[in-house]
């Protein structure tokens, strides 16, 4: 008798517990990874992760943010996490506590220095980069186009591109362009680098649209792509992260 208790017990605990559920997955934050993985691949995603994702891109800062706040379940971002959480901080201290986040990467891309079609600039040495990017060049007749001001086109501060070209190029210091246009987020950048001849942009080749053209560089700068979670990822959000991983690099 205590026999055929225990197996009905243990049926009934089966039949409970059975697949899990899909969910919706809320996930904030970097154009770069939503346009390179998240978006073009979101079907995929879901049918291997058996969840649906809800995916908005706003910038890797508030992408960290509203994870850290709860806004989100995952959050994406295209510079290191310790990067974008810092100068989060440096704008409002205390803001987000780095130590209760955990990066994923799930891939990477490069940055991509773009120009107007009609700019004569093929390519450029990172040294001059840099120079457009701090103000110290500030007409492409000195890096052999026509005699015009350049107009830097860029993400605002709290992005992942400009975060990450600051670390890597400029020494964590500032862009500071005697012209600067900024947007709200990378994939806008090449459309006003289409709208203004003399511009310089600072995007990533998936989001490189219409006119803009990609000019050269003597080296690359790798971008990471990454989602963000809060604390170890509860089950539906690792399967959402391995999915994510597989589908960027397959």
């Amino acid at each position: 008798m205590k026999r055929f208790v225990m197996s009905a017990l243990i049926g009934v605990a089966v039949t409970f517990a059975g697949p899990v559920a899909a969910k919706n997955v809320v996930i904030h934050g970097s154009t770069t990874v939503a346009n390179n993985v998240l978006l073009p691949h979101k079907g995929d995603i879901e049918k291997s992760s058996g969840h649906m994702l809800k995916v908005v891109a706003n910038g890797s800062s508030r992408g960290v943010k509203a994870v850290a706040n709860g806004k989100a379940d995952l959050g994406m971002v295209s510079s290191p996490l310790d990067s974008v959480v810092a100068k989060i901080n440096k704008k409002k201290p205390g803001s987000v506590d780095g130590n209760t986040l955990q990066a994923h990467k799930i891939g990477e891309t490069k940055v991509a220095f773009i120009v107007h079609a009609s700019n004569g600039v093929s390519s450029l040495s990172l040294e001059q980069v840099a120079g457009i990017l701090t103000g110290a060049v500030t007409n492409w007749k000195d890096v052999g186009g026509k005699d015009a001001p350049i107009v830097v086109v860029a993400e605002d501060a709290n992005g992942g591109i400009r975060t990450l070209v600051e670390k890597k190029l400029l020494s964590k210091k500032e862009m500071t362009p005697s012209k600067f246009k900024q947007v709200p987020n990378g994939s806008q950048v090449a459309k006003v680098v289409n709208q203004i001849p003399q511009s310089f942009g600072v995007s990533t080749p998936a989001s490189v649209t219409g006119g803009a053209k990609t000019v050269k560089t003597d080296k690359d700068i790798t971008q990471p792509l990454i989602l963000v979670s809060k604390g170890n990822p509860a089950p539906e959000l690792a399967a959402v992260i391995d999915a994510a991983r597989n589908v960027s690099t397959n």
